[in-house]
């Protein structure tokens, strides 16, 4: 059963990304950066997707993996 959720956690990761970057898209990060400091910004971007799309898909099947454990 954990490589299902190994495949599931990777799945949802995949789909979060795609979900992340629409949210970031609505950001303006130019008042939070110097002018001019574009790559910077797509660099803090990127990895704020990452990160918030692999933080997301643990949590879900953390949730998972414990509502699993507590029914068997």
């Amino acid at each position: 059963m954990d490589n299902y959720f190994v495949i599931l956690e990777v799945v949802l990761f995949l789909i979060f990304i795609p979900l992340v970057y629409n949210i970031t898209q609505a950001w303006d990060l130019s008042k939070l950066f110097k002018k001019g400091y574009t790559r910077e910004i797509r660099v803090f971007i990127v990895l704020f997707i990452l990160v918030f799309a692999y933080l997301s898909s643990h949590a879900i099947i953390s949730i998972l993996e414990m509502s699993y454990t507590i029914a068997n």
